[in-house]
């Protein structure tokens, strides 16, 4: 289950969780998915997890940029553990014709 929060005009994913009366804060980073900044919780994200923190169609080509220029495909069920800074996107493939 991923839960949201809002910082200021920042939408947080998973920042925190609590177990009777002791709390745990965990570490976030910070990522861009379609020109959006989101913190998210420092740990394994499933494709289509990212997707619904972003609000994003299943269906939609998401992809990482790499430091290269590259961009490496993010399946629904892909699991990866975003990087601080990374930047994710939908791609779109135009067809000649």
């Amino acid at each position: 289950m991923i839960h949201f929060r809002q910082i200021g005009s920042e939408i947080v994913a998973n920042v925190r969780s609590e177990v009777s009366r002791m709390s745990t804060t965990t570490m976030t980073i910070t990522v861009t998915i379609e020109g959006n900044p989101y913190r998210l919780e420092d740990r394994e994200y499933q494709g289509s997890e990212l997707r619904g923190i972003a609000g994003l169609a299943p269906k939609d080509k998401l992809v990482r940029e790499e430091a290269d220029g590259t961009e490496t495909p993010i399946p629904p069920g892909k699991r990866i553990r975003p990087r601080e800074g990374d930047n994710f996107f939908v791609s779109v493939r135009f067809r000649r014709g």
